[in-house]
């Protein structure tokens, strides 16, 4: 009686599609993830994604009278869930088996189309696991009820470490060196050469030739000029040394001759 209630939903959703007997086109089915690493008390997904060109009907049993099984280990893996995704249909709900019909009148073509859902056992020893599915048949809008494309068993490899072993820790990824920034050339400060008190003149700096030296406000022996603060011109200077050396002469030859005149000298 199951079976052939089975049978009739079955007809009844290619009735619906107006499927022909016409059997083309590309059918493949995968499980996602192909491989899956974990430790006690992690939880994964698998998914079953089907491709068929010429749109999904239904997924069944090799067999074509019952739905399609899958297997895993028991003793390491805990079933927590499974359902048909949307928009697929499993008319083996309360079995084991799943058997997949495609009750909308929109083509399907590419689509994820079951999902299970498992955790890892809290004394499930490190090593490695599988869970596969048995051959199953993808039934196209272009197949009749007997026809189909069969798929050999997936099969999704699991390894399961030790709960001890750390999780792989990312490598930091360095900082770029930073550009250096140039220290600034401080400017010249221009040297202070001013030997007076602050608020005094200036005074012009000493000029030196054989003709003689001078510094303004002294004499070449280092006497003030007569002239307070007036500098006198090197010519003027000249003639006034040259005076003063006639007035020494002359007052030396008056002296000599009183000194004669005094002792009797003739």
């Amino acid at each position: 009686m199951r079976k052939t209630i089975l049978i009739i939903g079955i007809i009844i959703a290619i009735l619906i599609a107006g499927v022909t007997t016409v059997n083309a086109g590309t059918t493949t089915a995968s499980l996602s993830p192909s491989s899956i690493t974990a430790k006690p008390g992690d939880t994964f997904k698998i998914i079953m994604h089907v491709n068929c060109s010429d749109g999904i009907n239904a997924i069944m049993g090799d067999d074509s009278e019952a739905g399609f099984t899958f297997n895993y280990d028991s003793s390491k893996l805990e079933l927590v869930s499974r359902k048909a995704l949307d928009p697929m249909s499993n008319m083996d709900e309360e079995l084991d088996t799943i058997l997949l019909v495609y009750f909308g009148s929109q083509t399907l073509t590419n689509n994820d189309v079951y999902e299970w859902t498992f955790k890892v056992k809290s004394d499930a020893q490190a090593g490695t696991t599988n869970f596969s599915t048995s051959n199953f048949k993808i039934v196209s809008l272009e197949d009749s009820e007997e026809a189909g494309t069969t798929i050999q068993g997936l099969n999704t490899s699991i390894t399961i470490q030790d709960s001890s072993t750390p999780d792989p820790t990312p490598s930091p990824t360095p900082d770029p060196d930073p550009t250096p920034t140039p220290d600034p050339t401080p400017s010249p400060t221009p040297d202070s050469d001013s030997d007076s008190d602050s608020g005094s003149n200036t005074q012009p700096s000493s000029n030196t030739s054989n003709n003689g030296s001078y510094t303004a406000g002294q004499s070449t022996d280092g006497t003030t000029a007569a002239s307070a603060g007036k500098i006198i011109p090197k010519a003027g200077f000249a003639a006034l040394s040259g005076v003063l050396i006639a007035g020494f002469a002359t007052t030396g030859v008056i002296a000599y001759k009183r000194y004669k005149e005094l002792k009797g000298i003739k």
